[in-house]
C-alpha cells in the first residue's frame, strides 16, 4: 500500500480530511442528490419541477465551492499556525542547544584550570629547591627498590665469597 510521507496511507488521509473538512463531502453530495433530480425530472418530461432542480443544482455548486474556498482559507490558517509553532520549536532547541554548549564550554574552562594546576604542582613536586633531594631518576644509578632498602640480587658477590 503506498504510504504519504507522514506514513498515513492515501485512504487515512482522505477520511481524515474529510472529518477535518466536513461541509466538502456534504456539498459534493448534495450536489450529486440535486443532480439525481434533475436527471429523473428531465426523463420524466416535467420541466417545471426541471427547472426548480437544475436552480437547486446551481445553489448546491455554489455551496459546495463556498466550502472549498472556506478549507482552503482554513487550510491556509492551519500552516500559518504550523508555520509559528515550528519557528517557537526550533527557537527552543537552537536556545537549548546554545545551553548546552555554555555548559560544555564551562566544564571545558574548569578542566583546563583543573589541569593546569595540577601541571603546575607536578612540576613543583619534581622540581630541585634548595635542600630538596632529587627525585629518583634512571641516571641517578639508583633504583626505586634500593630506597626501600632492597638490593637488586640476594647473592653477594663473588669476591665475598672467596675471601
Amino acid at each position: 500500500m503506498a504510504t504519504l510521507s507522514t506514513g498515513e496511507t492515501y485512504a487515512e488521509r482522505f477520511w481524515g480530511r474529510m472529518k477535518r473538512e466536513p461541509l466538502i463531502p456534504v456539498g459534493l453530495l448534495l450536489t450529486t442528490g440535486v443532480f439525481g433530480g434533475v436527471v429523473y425530472h428531465a426523463r420524466k418530461g416535467n420541466q417545471r419541477q426541471l427547472q426548480l432542480w437544475m436552480r437547486a443544482r446551481v445553489v448546491a455548486q455554489g455551496l459546495t465551492v463556498v466550502a472549498i474556498v472556506w478549507g482552503f482559507y482554513r487550510l491556509q490558517q492551519d500552516s500559518i499556525k504550523y508555520n509559528e509553532n515550528l519557528v517557537q520549536e526550533v527557537a527552543r532547541v537552537d536556545e537549548e542547544k546554545a545551553r548546552e554548549r555554555a555548559a560544555f564550554e564551562e566544564r571545558l574552562r574548569e578542566a583546563e584550570v583543573t589541569y593546569e594546576a595540577e601541571a603546575r604542582a607536578a612540576k613543583s613536586w619534581f622540581s630541585r629547591k634548595d635542600g630538596d633531594a632529587a627525585p629518583p631518576t634512571e641516571s641517578s644509578g639508583k633504583r626505586w627498590y634500593q630506597y626501600l632498602g632492597w638490593s637488586q640480587s640476594t647473592s653477594k658477590p663473588d669476591s665475598d665469597e672467596k675471601a
